[in-house]
This record gives structure tokens, sequence and C-alpha cells, in this order.
């Protein structure tokens, strides 16, 4: 079962773009590419829940395996 973190989703959850940049200390234009390449370091996710403590990651974990019908 393939999962991944959906980078996008968190980001605009957290507040969006630029309160997660400042929350993080990094420029304003640096989630973009976080959401682009769909990768976040992990400082980054604990500057997201100490400034989001409603924010819990688990549930911006999915499942990518997409069963075929037929």
């Amino acid at each position: 079962m393939p999962l991944r973190l959906n980078v996008s989703r968190l980001i605009h959850d957290a507040g969006g773009a630029t309160k997660v940049a400042k929350d993080a200390g990094a420029h304003r234009t640096v989630p973009y590419r976080w959401i682009k390449e769909n990768k976040v370091p992990s400082t980054v996710l604990e500057h997201i829940v100490e400034h989001n403590p409603n924010i819990k990651i688990n549930d911006y974990i999915e499942d990518t395996h997409v069963t075929e019908q037929g």
C-alpha cells in the first residue's frame, strides 16, 4: 500500500504558503517548491505542528494505491 504525505493540503490547512513559510523561517515562495516536489523537511513539519496544534500529520497521509475496476 503506497502512502504519501499530501503536502498541498497540509500547507493549505496550516494557513497557506505565506504563513507556513513565516512559521518555518523560510522565504515566502519556498512552500510552493515543497508542494511541487511533494516533499517537506522534517523540521518544517515540526514548525507546522508547533504553530498549529490542531494539525495531526497522520490525517495528511494518504493511500496512493488506486484499484482498477473491470
